[in-house]
């Protein structure tokens, strides 16, 4: 599994609920709370051979956090109108940016206390 950049694991927070673009995900697979921003565009994939990620995915908008990687080749235009929806509509800001990563939030995620 890849590891995720203790840069952006803590602007993802520990226990936060991800939503992410498919280069971001393997990063991410340990979350308690995963989805993605996109789905892949199966009929393009079967009439085209393409793997394209085009398909909403709506309930990524009720994740805390949206992690993407700014360079991923098989986003499209999906995840770009994925993250202007969550700008616009659902209050989600950039909290940073890590070299390829961008992690997008609404609130702060407040991690369980230490024992």
């Amino acid at each position: 599994m890849a590891a995720l950049e203790p840069q952006v694991a803590a602007l993802v927070g520990k226990d936060a609920s991800v939503a992410a673009d498919v280069c971001s995900a393997p990063y991410l697979l340990e979350r308690a709370s995963l989805t993605l921003l996109c789905r892949l565009d199966v009929e393009t994939l079967q009439s085209r051979g393409r793997e394209r990620w085009e398909q909403p995915v709506p309930s990524a908008f009720s994740a805390q956090r949206l992690v993407v990687r700014t360079d991923c080749p098989n986003s499209g235009s999906c995840v770009a109108r994925q993250l202007e929806i969550a700008q616009q509509k659902h209050a989600f800001r950039l909290l940073g940016t890590v070299g390829p990563f961008a992690v997008l939030g609404r609130d702060a995620v407040e991690s369980e206390p230490a024992r």
